[in-house]
């Protein structure tokens, strides 16, 4: 934004010529002559003379600024809220502006046009990785649909169906495979604060696409983001751990360990008794990082499992959670037959935990071991 002075009122402008400089000379010469008089006391005035026709003068006090010129502090100012303006989200205030129609329940018909917004709106969101504004979307969705008079049965089944929507396997597999190519970055806060805002059955869909992930992929970050719906609803994964569904159970007891969920301790239990290998090996694993007694039962009962690995990880979680009574069972097997053609590290796990649990009383033991033949 610029001032623009306005021409002093009263003056002759040289006409225009062919662009040459005839009569330029004679034109300062006339305006030189006209200072001298004036210095020397003779007014030069608008009255003609014999010599010729007066000649107007120009003054800087003719340019001076007009009223509504902008000093240098008023242009920074004006400056810089021209640049909060165009740099602001458009889209707070579209969405405000939206709410601000939804709350109007006299008019049923415009609030089921704004919720067909927002669900086209909302995978746009998630498509951009634009999490923590869908978050808010979806919060404020839930708050309209809680307050009383606002919104008819039929609208707040509107509401429900665009959360489903937003839960199924389909819409949770895009937002995975996002995370997983690299196309978005989320904030591992905003994925969290988005997955707690959807409904129980995303839950299922977010936990196998962790376990199909890896450790390497976007696994551990989706399992973060899981424990945003598991602390609204713990059964949920209670439930999950007793799924038919191997991946599914071995997600949820890997969510329960990485949470230190003490609750899940039965729950763990009973899975390292499961067909599948991988959700005994992931049960023993969570059962070490929650340590609860509650645990402790399966523990033994694994260190006769069919894998040497899941063997192994029972006698050193037994072993560091200095569960006393499974002394008697690791010393029958420090003793027994099976040690002799176990595996090296199946040996030095058996012999550590046995150490760990038996404390001095394991020392004639292992002196006999070590000596009793010479």
């Amino acid at each position: 934004y610029k001032y623009v002075d306005l021409l002093a009122e009263g003056i002759d402008l040289p006409e225009a010529s062919d662009g040459g400089l005839e009569g330029l000379g004679e034109l300062l010469a006339d305006a030189e002559a006209a200072d001298e008089a004036s210095e020397d006391g003779e007014p030069a005035g608008d009255e003609g003379t014999e010599e010729g026709p007066a000649v107007a003068t120009v003054s800087p006090e003719d340019f001076n600024p007009t009223l509504y010129a902008l000093d240098p502090a008023e242009m920074d100012a004006l400056q810089r809220d021209l640049d909060a303006e165009m740099n602001s989200d458009l889209r707070v205030g579209v969405l405000a502006g939206l709410f601000d129609r939804l709350e109007e329940p006299q008019r049923p018909d415009r609030q089921s046009e704004i919720l067909g917004i927002l669900r086209t709106l909302l995978p746009n969101f998630l498509s951009r990785g634009a999490l923590a504004p869908a978050s808010e979307v979806i919060q404020e969705l839930v708050r309209l649909q809680a307050e009383a008079d606002l919104m008819d049965e039929q609208r707040r089944q509107e509401v429900d169906g665009l959360l489903e929507e937003l839960s199924t396997p389909a819409a949770i597999g895009e937002l995975v495979k996002a995370v997983e190519d690299g196309s978005i970055r989320p904030d591992p806060r905003a994925l969290r604060s988005f997955l707690a805002e959807l409904k129980v059955r995303a839950l299922g869909p977010i936990l196998r696409s962790a376990e199909r992930s890896g450790d390497r992929g976007a696994g551990p970050l989706l399992r973060l983001a899981a424990g945003g719906i598991v602390e609204q609803n713990e059964s949920a994964l209670l439930d999950l751990m007793a799924s038919d569904d191997p991946i599914l159970a071995a997600g949820a007891a890997r969510l329960a360990g990485e949470m230190e969920y003490g609750p899940a301790g039965p729950a763990l239990s009973e899975l390292m008794t499961h067909a599948d290998p991988e959700v005994r090996r992931t049960a023993v694993a969570a059962s070490g990082q929650i340590g609860a007694s509650t645990v402790a039962g399966g523990l033994v009962q694994a260190l006769d499992d069919p894998e040497s690995d899941i063997r192994q990880a029972a006698a050193r979680v037994l072993g560091e959670m200095r569960y006393h009574p499974a002394g008697d069972t690791l010393k029958s097997i420090v003793t027994g037959r099976r040690i002799r053609s176990a595996e090296t590290s199946e040996k030095i796990a058996f012999f550590e935990a046995f150490g760990m649990l038996a404390g001095e009383a394991a020392v004639p033991i292992l002196d006999k071991l070590l000596n009793g033949r010479g």
